[in-house]
Parts: C-alpha cells; structure tokens; sequence
C-alpha cells in the first residue's frame, strides 16, 4: 500500500459535532495523500446508486475502514439500539464490517476503530477491540496517518535463540 495512494472510508454516527470532527479529519489525510470516502458530498443528494450500495461498495473496496467509535456507534454497531431517523447508516455498515470479519475467521489488516479525543475505549464495538490501538484525533491524527500508511515489520533476529 506504500507505492499507492490508499483508499479509506471512515464510519460513523451522526451525533452532536462529530459530523464536522469527521470531515475535518476527512480532509487533514485528504490533505496528507489519502483518498478518503465519507458521506459529507451527499448532503444535499443521496448518491447515485443509493446508500445502502454506496455504503457496501466503499467498505468492500476501501484499503482502510475506520470506525469512530462513540457510545451511539456502539450501541447501534452492536443492535443494542434501535435506529433513530439518523442511525441506519450504522446500522447496515456494522453488518458489512462484522460479516468480513467473520468471513476472514477474525483476521484482519483494514477495519480499525478510532476514538474522537475525549473518546472512551468502551466505546469500541466488543468485536472490534482486538485491532484497538488507542488512535484518536485530531490529537493523534499523525497516528492514523501511521496507521493508513505504515506496513508492519516484524524484525528478524540476527542470532536465533536457543
């Protein structure tokens, strides 16, 4: 992913500020070499091809799906509230995002939660907290950008113990 211009599409739910708190960050990593989908074109028209299509086509697509947890999302990720007028979203994309976990037997290099600053990590959706590590933003907006870009590499020791 390094060579290429990573695809990311941020999840979350429509409460108090964090609409904004999301674009902003939407457009610090646009701003950073990230092409990043989130519903904030669409205010005005719904897209195209219809949401619920929109929202599993950007999941199933996306290098990188970032889930901004907070107490709504979480309760909605999980089906432990019912949608309101603004929660469906949640609702349909928790399903997407849930049943590629189960279908690659939990393991995973792309769904990451992310915390707004002030966020708690009890918060974070109970099937997402094995790929918690604690990003948030816009303190540790750097981090996420890590966290898009940066591969893992595992050292390889020069002696093998034994």
């Amino acid at each position: 992913m390094s060579n290429t211009t990573p695809t990311v599409f941020i999840s979350y739910a429509h409460e108090g500020d964090l609409q904004e708190r999301v674009k902003t960050l939407a457009a610090w990593l646009t701003d950073n070499g990230v092409q990043v989908i989130t519903d904030h074109p669409y205010t005005n028209r719904p897209p195209e091809q219809g949401w619920r299509a929109w929202m599993q086509h950007n999941i199933e697509d996306a290098d990188i799906v970032l889930m901004v947890c907070s107490d709504r999302y979480k309760k909605l990720f999980e089906k432990r509230e019912t949608p309101d007028e603004g929660g469906r979203g949640v609702t349909w994309e928790s399903a997407i995002i849930t049943d590629d976990l189960y279908d690659s037997k939990m393991r995973n290099q792309r769904l990451f939660p992310i915390l707004p600053d002030g966020g708690s990590h009890k918060d974070v959706p109970r099937v997402l907290r094995d790929w918690n590590n604690g990003h948030t933003f816009p303190s540790g907006n750097n981090g996420i950008l890590s966290l898009i870009r940066d591969e893992v590499v595992i050292p390889t020791p020069a002696v093998i113990f034994q």
